[in-house]
């Protein structure tokens, strides 16, 4: 038997029974070197990150080249600093989620925190519910967006998804500032007539560039659905 097994047993028939609430810090560290480095000494490697780094929190917000030090090599000292990424996009999100849009500016701040510049074209959306809260952020393209007619069905897939009442597109263009286009238009009519066939409400289109952004509502697009909505902070 390898040394640990039973102990990595152990510890994964209390995770399926109670998640970690019944696990110290030195247990869901034991947990997660398991996984990341099977065919090693689980205990005695979390004994050593322990020693080394004094906390749980310590070791998951070390780097890379630092977990090598510690004894972790190759995949293994990967998936720690990949397990802190996940949480960090986790918790914004679960920050941003319920946040009330009242404007373009609250659009512009969750964009800005939940998709930080990364120099490439992308097209988002944020999807709300009926008291405009924020249900979800999703990236539908990275890159050059490409044929309009593309981006309508996965867009409605995403708004069923989470059973949203109305959506606010963003056209992110980084490194120009560039005014709505023709193909700007284009897609948001595209748009627009796939959400009026299940009734989901387009409330804006947003163009966001290196040092400004454009409103389709504010430059008077006939976005039909639109029409319809009506802010909360307007009741």
């Amino acid at each position: 038997m390898k040394s640990g097994t039973w102990d990595r047993k152990r510890l994964k028939e209390r995770f399926k029974r109670s998640g970690f609430d019944s696990f110290d810090e030195f247990e869901i560290l034991e947990f997660l070197v398991g996984y990341a480095a099977p065919a090693k000494d689980a205990n005695a490697l979390t004994k050593a990150l322990l020693q080394r780094f004094g906390s749980l929190k310590k070791v998951v917000n070390a780097s890379k080249e630092e977990l090598k030090e510690a004894g972790l090599s190759g995949k293994a000292s990967s998936l720690i600093p990949l397990v802190r990424e996940v949480m960090g996009v986790c918790l914004k999100e679960r920050k941003a989620r319920g946040k009330k849009i009242r404007g373009k500016k609250d659009t512009l701040e969750f964009v800005k925190s939940s998709f930080p510049d990364n120099g490439k074209e992308r097209f988002l959306a944020v999807y709300l519910n009926a008291g405009n809260e924020i249900l979800a952020g999703e990236l539908l393209k990275e890159g050059a967006l490409g044929n309009p007619v593309t981006y309508p069905r996965k867009a409605i897939e995403f708004a069923l998804r989470h059973n949203a009442r109305s959506v606010i597109f963003v056209h992110v263009i980084p490194g120009k500032n560039q005014a709505l286009s023709t193909f700007d238009r284009q897609l948001t009519k595209l748009l627009d007539m796939a959400a009026q066939a299940v009734d989901l409400l387009i409330y804006d289109y947003l163009i966001i560039c290196n040092s400004c952004h454009c409103s389709a509502r504010e430059h008077g697009w006939n976005l039909t659905a639109a029409v319809k909505f009506r802010m909360a902070a307007e009741d």
